[in-house]
């Protein structure tokens, strides 16, 4: 009988000093003292960021190589004295790619918020004024076919390929693409 009456008062006290901390955080002194610590912590840090200019990182050139810088907007989320946290926005407002950049040992992280990591790697730091232009791809194997002539319907588009399919003047399917988003590389097929 002692054993469950200690055992009752024990979760009766458990059980008070839960709800008590519950109130306590939702105190409105504490909470309002909370949140001008954090918003003091984060607003020196959302400045500084809000000012860069991500041209000039040296992990611009690298990110930039990797994906395609122009069709993204760059977003610095976070701005330490080791790390460096940025979102690539694209022109509907969604994250396609996160970058973490370690600035001590100098590793980059891109990863693709759909497809998974990118590139994970240290890289060598150099200004972005000097990156090496990207060189045109070279010329394909097989002759280019003139779609210009022919209506253009996107069949599928996700994180990884986007299928097109290119009809006549009749409505008639002739031509399908296949484009893969992460190299970029198209095969037109004849149907």
């Amino acid at each position: 009988m002692k054993k469950q009456i200690i055992s009752t008062l024990g979760a009766l006290m458990l059980t008070t000093g839960a709800l008590h901390g519950i109130n306590a955080e939702a105190s409105p002194n504490n909470t309002s003292s909370h949140k001008a610590a954090v918003s003091h912590y984060q607003g020196g840090y959302n400045n500084q960021a809000a000012k860069m200019d991500v041209t000039k990182l040296p992990e611009y050139a690298t990110i930039a190589s990797k994906v395609n810088a122009s069709a993204f907007n760059f977003r610095v989320v976070e701005d330490q004295k080791v790390i460096r946290k940025m979102l690539l926005n694209d022109a509907q407002g969604r994250t396609q790619y996160k970058t973490i950049f370690n600035k001590t040992t100098k590793q980059l992280k891109i990863i693709n918020t759909r497809g998974g990591m990118v590139f994970n790697q240290v890289i060598k730091e150099k200004p972005a004024a000097q990156a090496k232009p990207v060189k045109p791809a070279a010329k394909p194997s097989q002759p280019s076919t003139d779609l210009s002539s022919y209506t253009a319907r996107v069949v599928s588009d996700n994180y990884n390929t986007r299928v097109t399919v290119y009809t006549d003047a009749q409505n008639r399917a002739q031509y399908k693409t296949i484009l893969v988003k992460r190299t970029g590389a198209v095969k037109t097929i004849r149907l």
